[in-house]
């Protein structure tokens, strides 16, 4: 196997890699939006049941998660560009 076989090969496994992490990413953007909007249309019903802060602790795990996916997928995308880079001076 060439140089420019296993280059591909780990290219192609970072890219999995890097692709399933900026699919949580957007999983974590689509559940903090629609939490929100769902929230909204019912601001009325929370502020009635005195759910504020329930609703508040919730936006703060939901924010929390998109966080953590968010840099998680970063480190992956970083890591898949400092390792091209070292293959194409390899």
């Amino acid at each position: 196997m060439c140089i420019r076989d296993r280059t591909f090969t780990v290219l192609m496994a970072m890219q999995r890699v890097a692709v399933g992490r900026w699919l949580a990413v957007r999983t974590s953007s689509a559940a903090q939006s629609g939490f929100i909007e769902e929230r909204l249309s019912g601001t009325e019903d929370l502020r009635a049941a005195g759910a504020e802060q329930h609703s508040l602790n919730q936006l703060d795990d939901l924010s929390h998660k998109l966080l953590i996916s968010s840099q998680r997928a970063e480190l992956a995308s970083n890591l898949s560009f400092a390792i091209t880079n070292v293959l194409f001076v390899i």
